[in-house]
């Protein structure tokens, strides 16, 4: 895990005599940091006084004055990924030192600021947190006027910036509804109480009366209380939403048993051929369920000279029309692949080919004499090829208008024995289109919600756990909150737990949103298979020691694939950016994170940083920015 560094300056040295001398490595994967003593053989001169920092060039590695095999290093050093049988070396500690990448490999100095304290045991210093970002104001009006624009939103008319403004409910032109509010137009139709004989806080199964409220569909009230749900629960009626009161002290549905109980299922394997059960990554104890459909579709020709967000068609669909949702479908081998990863996917060869790749998009504009229509969204992020088949396919939406909120969803607190051991105490499944979740807590999950289709959103969504971990890190769960389809919208989230993936996107899914939110210790997992053009904005990282701490099967390309943009994401640490090695991101913007790094590396499209968050900025929430410029508040 070395070799890639050996000649590269790549780590913070302290020392700890004239040759020896504590390292912190940010390794090829970002998914943990190395901290161990070794023997430094080629070693520029540097100040023996305690707490003395400098930054090195490494030429050579010995440990315990061997040198040892590169593919020995790993067992030296000490590493241990998650499930692995490698110990750590007892001192270890994965959060003492902050990562670092350094530009200079000979520039000392005494203890820098933002350096880790002399005293091993010190903790990093939490900076003040910001407040909500004020509305611009002129540079007259002095005290809230933005002291730093990016550049990247300054010139997005002319730098490629994606536009994410039509993810979520309804294509972001609004938020979903809230049922049951004073001078709603949307009131409560059933209790589930009342009308189904529920029973709050009798410790006496209610899983058949819920069953028979959402077999009949409609608004579903549930009252103040807990309720035993023993079973799953389907939501499959547009139009169906469950859901308490607003305000505090909402509505308990306690899952005693997991899906392993209720729904068995047959054994499977990872990718690295463990066995496991298939809700170790989904299946949900509420599922929503129900698709689009296929109604009509033209081939698109590939022609250069079209203007940016405009396909011409070989046919005009008597379906199609202004407003419709349509899916840009394409299917090809490697080429369409590296496409995805901005001609760097790295290795591939488990990925199983042809590779379809789906885009959501909204017609804007149809032009029957020319065949042309335009499409929301602007440039698609993947420059179209004829040779993939370019298919625009009409999509009629069959499930939709079905929502959860004003709930707990609470499971009982058993141990967490690790990753793929999970037995599918998972929350919720989302799929279908303009669907969403609001005001839901979730407390001690294997995994959180899975939400696909496209054009769902979840609004403030809280994970909570006081499950006992043995894993060795204190993770409680697999996955957080999974965007799993396209245009999915995740709008102000606390992740109060550590899982090893808070929120995943995989499978080259795209137009996804995870915005003002903050966790414990976020992790954004890139799950291989070139997840592309996503934004993550407005996020407060915790700790902020694994922020792309990502999995996912080997030799499944890298962790991201290209136009991915990270905008204004803070953490109690400095971050730094990850492994255009293994991680990836090419063509992705970075854009406004909490970090003392400067030069923009190789593969990103952009890089700004910020080493002080107290003062404002604009737009700090890149997706709010680009609704509003749409005329949406």
């Amino acid at each position: 895990p070395l070799q890639h560094n050996i000649g590269e300056p790549m780590f913070r040295v302290y020392n700890d005599g004239p040759r020896t001398a504590q390292i912190v490595s940010r390794p090829l994967t970002s998914m943990f940091m190395i901290v161990t003593y070794v023997r430094l053989v080629s070693f520029p001169a540097l100040s023996a006084a305690e707490g003395s920092v400098g930054i090195v060039q490494l030429r050579s590695l010995a440990v315990d004055g061997q040198r040892p095999r590169p593919k020995r290093w790993k067992q030296i050093l000490g590493i241990k990924r998650p499930g692995s049988g490698h110990e750590h070396p007892a001192n270890y500690d994965p959060f003492r030192w902050p990562l670092a990448l350094e530009t200079d490999p000979f520039r000392f100095t005494s203890q820098p600021s933002g350096a880790p304290s002399t005293n091993p045991t010190a903790s990093p210093t939490k900076r003040p947190t910001p407040g909500p970002t004020p509305a611009p104001t002129s540079s007259t009006s002095s005290p809230t006027t933005y002291r730093w624009i990016p550049d990247e939103w300054q010139e997005r008319e002319t730098n490629g910036l994606p536009d994410f403004s039509y993810s979520g409910y309804q294509f972001g032109d609004r938020e979903p509804p809230s049922i049951g509010r004073k001078n709603s137009e949307l009131p409560w139709e059933r209790n589930v109480v009342r009308d189904y004989g529920a029973t709050p806080d009798d410790e006496k199964d209610d899983t058949n009366a819920f069953r028979a409220a959402l077999a009949d569909g409609g608004r579903i009230f549930v009252p103040r209380g807990r309720y035993i749900v023993s079973g799953q629960l389907i939501i499959d009626k547009s139009g169906t939403v469950l859901g308490g009161p607003d305000g505090e002290n909402p509505p308990e549905l306690f899952f005693p048993r997991s899906l392993s109980v209720t729904n068995p299922v047959k054994m499977t394997s990872t990718a690295g051929g463990k066995t496991t059960s298939p809700y170790s990554w989904g299946g949900g104890l509420i599922e929503f369920q129900g698709g689009s459909k296929r109604v009509g579709f033209a081939q698109i020709i590939v022609r250069d000279a079209n203007p940016p967000g405009t396909l011409e068609l070989e046919s005009i669909p008597s379906e199609l029309e202004v407003g419709s949702t349509v899916t840009i479908f394409l299917r090809g081998d490697g080429s369409l692949v590296k496409a995805a990863y901005d001609g760097d996917p790295g290795d591939f060869s488990r990925l199983q080919l042809p590779v379809r790749i789906t885009m959501v998009r909204r017609i804007l504009s149809v032009d029957h004499t020319k065949k042309t229509v335009v499409i929301s969204g602007g440039s698609l992020p993947i420059r179209l090829r004829q040779e993939w088949l370019p298919t625009l396919q009409v999509m009629e939406n069959k499930f939709q208008e079905a929502g959860l909120q004003n709930l707990q969803i609470t499971f009982p607190r058993t141990s967490y024995r690790g990753h793929h051991t999970e037995v599918g105490f998972n929350a919720i499944v989302v799929s279908g289109t303009n669907n969403w979740v609001r005001n839901v807590a979730v407390h001690n999950a294997d995994s959180g919600i899975f939400c696909y289709g496209y054009g769902n959103t979840m609004l403030n969504i809280t994970l909570t756990s006081s499950r006992r971990s043995e894993v060795y890190n204190g993770l409680v769960g697999h996955h957080g909150i999974t965007l799993g389809g396209r245009n999915n919208v995740l709008n102000g989230f606390n992740i109060d737990a550590r899982f090893f993936h808070d929120i995943t996107v995989s499978n080259f899914v795209n137009g996804n949103v995870a915005s003002n939110g903050r966790a414990t210790d976020l992790a954004i997992d890139h799950h291989r298979r070139g997840p592309f053009n996503n934004l993550f904005t407005n996020i407060d990282a915790g700790r902020g020691s694994r922020l792309f701490y990502s999995g996912g099967g080997q030799d499944l390309g890298k962790h991201a694939g290209t136009a991915n943009v990270y905008w204004s994401i803070q953490a109690d640490r400095y971050l730094f950016p990850p492994s255009a090695e293994e991680f990836g991101a090419t063509g992705s913007w970075f854009v406004a994170i909490e970090s003392e790094v400067r030069s923009v590396p190789n593969n990103m499209r952009s890089w700004s940083s910020r080493s002080d968050f107290s003062d404002p900025m604009h737009p700090a929430d890149l997706y709010k920015a680009q609704r509003a410029e749409r005329g949406i508040m």
